[in-house]
């Protein structure tokens, strides 16, 4: 190749100052070298940092469905219908909490618990993690259901945990998480579940979290008790649709897990049912002929009840007056394995609508559970701001009364409510899991158990002391252990997120808790004073 000189100043070529070797067509040799040496840089610093970086998980095994956003006509809004199970075990990895120590006392100062001993868990992991979704969702609102059956005719039964949640794509409500994104502010809310033609839809509310925002129902399942899960599985909404609020149970007279939830933020009342432990679902129908008055309730969020006589119950919330005062609570209930729903009425109150079949004034997310022990009623409990309310049925929940609870059961709470969770077992105990803290606000995940119908709370013990929210317990055997656990899910601050709803957590829970400390005693009888008659005051803002 032939080289050639020009006159430059500062350079030096063949030996003579001023003069600088030149490509064809006057592209300086020294230039050229300098790039090819940037670029030999750079490819070693990048091959650096490959080499440092995490695998990413094989995929190639993966079996994964991608929905297509129907109104961009493109995969940009795209969502899994199952995160392969290697990603999903990475995340639940990067997630996973170390389980509490025994016997350590949960201390006061700021934001202290109300003086519960801290108790073991087992098996304690990050269920749901915000990076297990393309779109980066927050996982909120977690529910838990047992159902038990065969997957072919052929197998031996089974016992599955299902967890449901919502996926959230959107900031604010105790969801931080940076890079969400969702359907845009401006795009209608167009649904599979949109009413039909010609139907008048309910007003919208002012400022609801559902202009433009994506919320769809996720779940994984279980079939050894929680210790490992399955992949997340999508069951229903697309990227433009509002989906909240999760209710679900299994109906040992038919085999169905039933699943309910509200679409359009009190628009419609939902309701699905699978015969296969979760492996197929059948369409999706609303109970909106059925629930009246109630009819755009959102269901829970909580575990429903299934009682030996083959009757379902589920209790939901929703706006007095869409729009106009706090929200109100109603119980449905069905005998006929969920295909005509009836309303519970209400014979007795502090505040309520009887015409409606609604308690009013201040209550929004509410759990039916029981038979509080043989031949005992069935409870309604009601989220409200500082103290729950509690409604009994001696009817097998046609109809509840609130006068009729003793007083213990306006259970602590915090400032603005949490949804609970509640269960109870055939032995006559109870069990409530709630963040309980000495300023009643979301910190000091706490489990109280009650042996006689709650009126009393002798024993319990603090979960998780750092922030949290929204939790749900059910039962689920001894598994080698000689007395039944519970499994709890709850959410709690992660790593440098530390809102109170960062990630939902799973663990066992002993039936077997510690008896409350006196400090933490008169802190819950403190309660429990005076006129419960001040329940209707307040907002019963939800969530």
């Amino acid at each position: 190749m032939l080289l050639r000189c020009r006159m430059t100043a500062g350079i030096v070529c063949d030996g003579r100052r001023g003069r600088q070797l030149l490509l064809p067509g006057g592209v300086p040799v020294l230039l050229l070298l300098m790039l090819l040496l940037l670029l030999l840089v750079g490819a070693a610093f990048s091959a650096a940092v490959v080499a440092a970086a995490p695998a990413a998980p094989d995929l190639s095994n993966a079996s994964a469905s991608v929905g297509v956003d129907p109104e961009r006509g493109d995969d940009s809004h795209r969502f899994v219908e199952e995160v392969p199970q290697a990603a999903a075990a990475a995340a639940v990895r990067a997630s996973s909490a170390p389980p509490v120590a025994a016997g350590a006392a949960a201390t006061g100062g700021d934001g202290g618990g109300i003086g519960l001993t801290q108790v073991p868990m087992e098996h304690v992991q990050g269920l749901f993690w915000p990076y297990e979704l393309p779109f980066r969702a927050c996982f909120r609102i977690p529910v838990l259901t047992l159902a038990s059956g065969t997957l072919q005719p052929s197998d031996a039964p089974v016992e599955r945990l299902f967890a449901f949640v919502e996926a959230r794509a959107y900031f604010g409500d105790h969801c931080p998480m940076e890079g969400n994104v969702g359907a845009t502010a401006a795009a209608p809310i167009a649904s599979p579940n949109a009413r039909a033609a010609g139907q008048q839809a309910k007003p919208v509310m002012l400022d609801h979290p559902c202009n433009g925002i994506r919320r769809n129902i996720y779940y994984k399942h279980s079939d050894d008790g929680g210790v490992t899960w399955s992949g997340l599985r999508h069951l229903a909404g697309g990227p433009l649709d509002c989906l909240a609020s999760v209710g679900a149970l299994f109906d040992p007279s038919s085999g169905a897990i039933v699943v309910q939830w509200s679409s359009g933020w009190f628009d419609q009342t939902w309701q699905v049912r699978s015969y296969s432990l979760g492996e197929t679902w059948e369409s999706p129908a609303t109970l909106d002929q059925d629930l009246g008055p109630a009819a755009g309730f959102m269901p829970g969020p909580a575990t429903g009840l299934a009682l030996a006589s083959g009757r379902m119950l589920f209790a939901g919330y929703g706006p007095t007056d869409w729009g106009k005062g706090p929200f109100s609570v109603s119980v449905w209930y069905s005998d006929d394995q969920g295909n005509k729903w009836s309303l519970s009425e209400v014979t007795g109150c502090f505040t309520c609508n009887t015409t409606l079949s609604q308690f009013t004034g201040s209550v929004s997310e509410s759990q039916v559970v029981g038979p509080l022990g043989p031949g005992g009623p069935v409870l309604l409990s009601m989220r409200a701001n500082g103290r729950r309310r509690a409604a009994l049925s001696y009817d097998g929940g046609a109809t509840f009364d609130e006068l009729a609870a003793p007083p213990a059961l306006s259970l602590l709470d915090t400032d603005t409510g949490l949804s609970a969770g509640m269960v109870a077992l055939s032995d006559g105990s109870l069990y409530y899991s709630m963040a309980l803290a000495a300023d009643n606000q979301r910190t000091h995940m706490s489990v109280l158990r009650s042996d006689d119908g709650g009126a009393s709370w002798p024993r319990g013990g603090l979960v998780y002391p750092g922030p949290c929210g929204y939790s749900a317990l059910t039962a689920l055997g001894k598994h080698g252990r000689n007395d039944t656990v519970l499994g709890l899910v709850w959410e709690q601050d992660r790593g440098a997120c530390l809102d109170s709803s960062c990630a939902v957590m799973f663990g066992y829970v002993a039936t077997a808790l510690p008896v409350v400390p006196p400090d933490a005693a008169a802190a819950l009888a403190a309660n429990n004073q005076g006129s419960r008659s001040d329940h209707g005051a307040g907002g019963g803002a939800a969530p």
